[in-house]
């Protein structure tokens, strides 16, 4: 998406002369690599700032900066916003080269129900929201939409250069249903089995994978009631804070 902003230079600095801008309706802001060498501080109108600001492309919006008759290609590097009425106090731009190629972070958008939540009682977990491209500041897309209408329960879809992005923690509310099955379902029955019951007591007394280590690494299980899992949460913690300490083997 393409937007215009209109823009005029400003000699004045500090608070002073920012306050002054805001009682005439407008915004300080800085332009870098406008001109070699030095930021070209200018004035904006924050509702036109705001709109594009709020348009679905958003900071990747590129704008045509309209000062003194000329017009120039930037995006936006920063801005800040008043942290009660959220009003736009001031912005920094970067002037961009159409012909040289340039990192964005775009949104990524998911079209379609997944097969397997619909018929297969699965959980769609979007944990990837965003992702990093390189492309010529004209063609940076609003987004990038992935149909999931295929996904199948443990499918999941990967980055064109065949790169994972790792999750540092999975967390999986089962509700009612007994959680070794869930394992099973979402995990695989060779995890499932190397697991083996959880809930119940095993031959020493003691509850099954309940609240310490699990023959799977880094699958621990917490259940009960809401007085347990305050209580035993702790212990949990513990142990996995003193494996990643090496204080544990």
């Amino acid at each position: 998406m393409d937007a215009t902003l209109q823009a005029e230079k400003r000699d004045g600095r500090g608070k002073n002369e920012a306050r002054r801008l805001r009682a005439t309706g407008r915004i300080p802001a800085v332009v870098y690599g406008a001109e070699k060498g030095k930021a070209v501080e200018i004035a904006v109108d924050p509702k036109t700032l705001m709109r594009i600001l709020h348009s679905e492309s958003g900071v990747n919006t590129l704008i045509g900066l309209q000062i003194d008759g000329g017009n120039t290609r930037v995006l936006v590097k920063e801005y800040q916003l008043d942290p009660v009425t959220r009003d736009p106090l001031h912005a920094d731009f970067y002037r961009v080269a159409m012909d040289k190629p340039i990192t964005v972070t775009v949104s990524i958008v998911l079209k379609g129900e997944p097969k397997g939540v619909k018929q297969q009682d699965g959980i769609l977990d979007f944990v990837q929201r965003e992702v990093e491209i390189e492309c010529l500041p004209g063609d940076i897309p609003e987004h990038i939409e992935i149909d999931v209408s295929d996904l199948a329960l443990n499918e999941g879809v990967r980055l064109r250069d065949g790169s994972i992005v790792p999750a540092e923690l999975l967390v999986l509310a089962t509700g009612y249903k007994n959680q070794q099955e869930t394992v099973r379902r979402y995990l695989g029955d060779a995890i499932a089995d190397r697991v083996g019951p959880v809930w119940g007591f095993d031959a020493g007394g003691e509850l099954c994978n309940m609240w310490r280590r699990t023959a799977q690494p880094g699958l621990w299980f917490t259940a009960g009631s809401l007085a347990q899992c305050r209580i035993f949460s702790r212990y949990l913690a513990l142990q996995i804070k003193a494996l990643e300490e090496g204080l544990l083997q």
